[in-house]
């Protein structure tokens, strides 16, 4: 068993927690934690290392096993496995990521982060999933949290987070290439190699890509709006993390990324070739101190995007810096007690001006063990925006640089509780309020468009009056050991509500008669209320691991009148209301044969085929994926697996049908 830092330990599996969700916890050796446990180690609920069946929020984690078993080709491939995570591809290229429900077009409601670092873009909130620099065989777990958690978490975790967390540098030797190849066009490979200079001194280093052909829907589309083909989807990406130990109590991480990402996307009623070109610097410090666990990191994310419209190109540069530092003590045994601050600074460049905004941020947290039974969490945080504008305007825009000095202070929380009812059952309480910030393009998009008729100026932009959405969330769940069968129970029912719901091209607006200016605007929409339940249960027996999840979610939509003949918001129809999940594998020495289903309800799609407008019905589907894995040697494994076999297209809850696929493997450690 590897040596844990028992000072350490002691700080954090009190239930500690940094700004980021990450912080602290970054420096802890879960590998050994998970052995000394026998089970996963979060630090996605608390920001401390949990054990998984202990922690006060609805959570999921997804080891590097599972990962493998499960056959996908990607990270929302991987996370589809889950019946309360919802996976929309829109094209080939095309995925967005939502947690119960709430799903659409480059979806703004989901934090994702890669060891700390937030990889969604802030230039509208969305994430570019194959545009994460990240391999699949360095991810040591991913860990998925429903509901708001931007107390714990940090800036705009308001619909639920995703945390990538991968193997550290120092500890695990990670070496590994993987080839593959399938139909429709699919080639991709990767490489992770770990080096070690010196005892204390540990770098890895990860490369992959992948190419493939655009799908017969995608060409659809595209002819219809570009009136040729449509782009095939390729990405690259690169990732350098490099880990310092100082001495046994402090050590400093260091991280560089690019990734380049061409695909054919969808928003609303606009058709988008997008080019997208990412990379980061991130440097962070972890340090055991007489005061409690200090941290602090500071990372920068840059995005070069053009994005090919039928109007023409539109060019986005966006870059943000975010700086935070922690500090976790511990007064007495049952009390830990965390303070910490953040500040964001967050910039677009249009061609013309620089949209900006800095963001202030303190937050608490306090875990009190009250009984050997009772453990109870609350974390609170304060963010204080402050928006502006610098530079040149279009002509006659209705706005000047002084309607964008404007900003909001909102608080957020996070409370929880876990009772130990008997060594097989817990029950977990849990109370949030999140915070959704509008996007930089939300507050500061500027785009002339074609005119509705002659002598009128007519541009799509973004309003600086918009507020930020505001997510409530309570929650009661259940946990039970199911020895028996080796495995485990879980259940939960879940009450949301959100106000002041946003969206681009909400609304149209005459500026001006004389002359005569019109706009399309972003804005606040409404509000929406949700109820729904949970249960999944696992177990295994022999060789044999099984699992099978249900999902229920009742959306009701109070919106203001969206006046903008492309504004699309339906979420109550559009959000699937039942989800079932399941699978099978059997495990042998040298074999490993598995499948896994989902089925998703009907819903209303905006945008079906080559109409990109307009409600469609959907009816309810199943798709159906499975793997047969051969480990020819302990360093050698081959891979063929199988998705949506069950009909060569699938209309999913995307605009273009999903295609069958199969996909050969090869991976080789060494």
């Amino acid at each position: 068993m590897k040596t844990i830092n028992r000072g350490l330990a002691a700080v954090t599996l009190a239930g500690a927690a940094s700004i980021s969700g990450q912080a602290a916890a970054d420096s802890v050796d879960r590998a050994a934690f998970q052995e000394l446990f026998n089970e996963p180690v979060t630090t996605s609920a608390t920001g401390a290392p949990q054990r998984a069946t202990e922690a006060p929020v609805n959570m999921t984690i997804i080891t590097q096993e599972d990962i493998q078993r499960s056959g996908a080709t990607d990270i929302p491939g991987v996370l589809e496995g889950l019946a309360n995570v919802d996976v929309m591809r829109s094209t080939r290229g095309q995925t967005d990521v939502a947690i119960r429900g709430y799903n659409g077009g480059m979806t703004p409601r989901l934090l994702v982060l890669v060891n700390g670092r937030q990889v969604y873009l802030d230039h509208y909130g969305m994430t570019n999933w194959d545009a994460i620099p990240v391999q699949l065989s360095e991810i040591q777990q991913i860990e998925v949290v429903s509901g708001p958690n931007t107390a714990l978490f940090g800036f705009n975790a308001a619909g639920g987070v995703v945390n990538i967390i991968t193997y550290d540098a120092l500890r695990d030797d990670i070496d590994q290439v993987t080839a593959a190849a399938g139909t429709n066009g699919y080639v991709a490979g990767s490489g992770v190699w770990t080096m070690r200079a010196a005892d204390n001194f540990g770098i890895r280093v990860s490369v992959g890509g992948f190419d493939a052909d655009a799908s017969d829907g995608d060409d659809l589309l595209s002819n219809a709006g570009f009136g040729y083909g449509a782009l095939d989807p390729s990405a690259r990406s690169a990732s350098l993390n490099a880990v310092y130990a100082l001495s046994d109590k402090t050590r400093i991480e260091a991280e560089a990324t690019w990734s380049l990402d061409e695909r054919l996307e969808r928003y609303q009623g606009s058709l988008i070739e997008g080019d997208y070109e990412t990379s980061s610097l991130k440097l962070a410090l972890f340090s055991d101190t007489s005061l409690g666990m200090f941290s602090a990191q500071i990372y920068s994310n840059n995005l070069d995007l053009t994005d090919n419209l039928s109007l023409g190109a539109i060019r986005f540069d966006n870059a943000i810096t975010v700086a935070s530092a922690s500090l976790i003590m511990k007064p007495a045994p049952a009390h830990t007690l965390r303070v910490a601050g953040e500040y964001r600074m967050n910039e677009y460049d249009d061609g013309l001006g620089t949209l900006s905004y800095d963001v202030y941020a303190l937050s608490g947290m306090w875990n009190w063990q009250a009984t050997s039974a009772l453990s109870l969490t609350s974390a609170v945080r304060f963010d204080t925006l402050e928006l502006e504008r610098e530079g040149d305007t279009l002509p006659l825009m209705p706005f000047t640089n002084a309607d964008y000095s404007r900003d909001f202070s909102e608080w957020s929380y996070n409370l929880g509780a876990v009772y130990k009812l008997s060594d097989n059952d817990s029950l977990r309480f849990s109370a949030a309020r999140g915070i959704g910030s509008p996007s930089l393009l939300e507050y500061g998009f500027q785009l002339p468009v074609p005119p509705p008729g002659p002598g009128v100026t007519a541009f799509y932009l973004g309003d600086p009056a918009t507020a930020p959405t505001i997510v409530y969330n309570a929650e009661i769940g259940w946990d039970h050991n199911i020895p028996s069968i080796n495995g485990r129970l879980r259940a939960s029912l879940f009450w949301q509500k959100n106000e002041d719901l946003r969206m681009l091209g909400a609304y149209s607006q005459v500026f001006s008669l004389v002359p005569t200016v019109a706009g399309t605007l972003a804005g606040n929409i409404g509000e929406s209320e949700m109820q729904g339940f949970e249960i999944g249960v696992e177990g295994q027996q022999g060789r044999i691991h099984w699992d099978a999840q249900y999902s229920y979610r009742d959306i009701s939509d109070d919106f203001e009148t969206l006046t903008s003949p492309t504004a699309q918001a339906n979420f109550e129809d559009a959000s699937p209301e039942h989800v079932v999940t399941g699978g099978v594998m059997w495990i042998g020495d040298r074999w490993e044969f598995g499948a896994d289903a989902r089925y998703t309800s009907e819903t209303q799609q905006f945008g079906q085929g080559a109409v990109l407008t307009g409600l469609s019905s959907v009816d309810s589907y199943v798709q159906l994926n499975a793997l047969a894995a051969w480990r020819a040697s302990d360093t050698l494994r081959l891979e063929l697996s199988g998705h949506n076999l069950l009909e060569e297209e699938t209309q999913t809850v995307g605009v273009s049908p999903v295609e069958r696929s199969v996909v050969l493997t090869l991976r080789s450690s060494f």
